[in-house]
């Protein structure tokens, strides 16, 4: 086995505990042992750091994630990944502006090269989008939140949390038949 068959080995094995609400802290401490080993190995290798800065993200260490995807840039990993992590690292943080930052560098990426699934939508696109939605609910802005929201509704109209930030914005601003509306059409409950 080859270290490229090996990498996606691990991202499949972190795409099932990221996708799974159930993955124990013992199941994230042993993929993490494995990052590191290859890390330490692969020092220079790209896509090692960024798997690892995810983790760091998902794990509760999202200082050291956006360090990681900055590195990860450094390495050569090109496209909006590495910014839409690091965005999520700051805005657990609470620091929104760079969060901002962060989307916005997604962003201008998304749109210079798109990159439609096989349903014709641009995941990442959307997820920008509703990123900054999601800073707007949180810094009391909800006329913006809903106009990010729209938009990322636009490109995904399932993006659930599009929906989920546009359904906080409107409770916010009072509007209660709808913001209750999406907040049950986002299914987060």
């Amino acid at each position: 086995m080859d270290l490229r068959d090996i990498i996606e080995d691990l991202y499949a094995e972190q795409a099932k505990l990221l996708g799974n609400v159930k993955t124990k802290p013992e199941q994230w401490a042993a993929l993490e042992r494995k990052w590191e080993y290859y890390h330490n190995r692969y020092p220079e290798h790209p896509d090692i750091a960024g798997a690892y800065g995810v983790l760091f993200i998902h794990t509760g260490r999202p200082a050291l994630g956006a360090v990681m995807m900055e590195r990860a840039r450094t390495l050569g990993v090109t496209g909006p990944g590495t910014w839409l992590n690091q965005a999520v690292a700051y805005k657990k943080e609470h620091h929104d502006d760079l969060a901002a930052k962060c989307y916005k560098e997604a962003l201008k990426l998304c749109e210079a090269n798109p990159k439609p699934d096989e349903r014709g939508i641009d995941v990442d696109k959307a997820h920008c989008l509703h990123g900054l939605a999601g800073l707007h609910v949180n810094s009391g802005s909800p006329h913006k939140c809903i106009y990010y929201a729209d938009k990322a509704l636009k490109i995904d109209p399932d993006d659930r949390f599009a929906r989920w930030n546009k359904a906080l914005a409107h409770l916010e601003l009072g509007d209660w038949e709808t913001g209750f509306r999406l907040y049950d059409e986002a299914g987060f409950i």
